[in-house]
């Protein structure tokens, strides 16, 4: 999986948050990246991307060096996130009701991230995030 990606199996038995929530979210939830969503918004690439995050500014202060509103980021990665619970809950690896509480639950995850430098401890966009599963790097990686 790649660097800045969704983690696959978002949701374990029982309702809890599984591993990788933000590293390489394929599979059950379709393909999310946030690495790629910053360097569209932005107009870099994803690797651009990771190497100015790697000198630990955090995803708004790169939006904000380039000139691009950091909720235009928010808004496209939840937009994809819920283009992924939809197909989830389609294909049945996913009821509505967990579908409905993974998007704020992301939303949070999200504003929280944003803005948090994103470089030394990340391990290259794969830290770990208490309460997220071991591959996991929001909110508090």
């Amino acid at each position: 999986m790649g660097r800045g990606q969704m983690g696959s199996g978002m949701m374990e038995q029982g309702g809890h948050m599984g591993p990788g929530m933000m590293n390489g979210m394929s599979g059950m939830m379709g393909h999310f990246n946030l690495i790629d969503i910053v360097a569209e918004q932005v107009g870099i690439t994803a690797d651009e991307v990771r190497d100015e995050l790697a000198t630990g500014i955090s995803i708004a202060e790169l939006a904000a060096k380039y000139d691009v509103d950091v909720q235009l980021i928010v808004d496209a990665a939840l937009a994809q996130h819920q283009t992924a619970l939809d197909a989830a809950v389609e294909s049945g690896t996913m009821t509505p009701e967990q579908a409905e509480a993974m998007q704020p639950m992301m939303a949070s995850m999200l504003a929280t991230r944003i803005s948090q430098p994103w470089g030394a401890g990340h391990g290259g966009m794969n830290g770990t995030c208490p309460g997220m599963g071991a591959q996991g790097n929001v909110p508090n990686a």
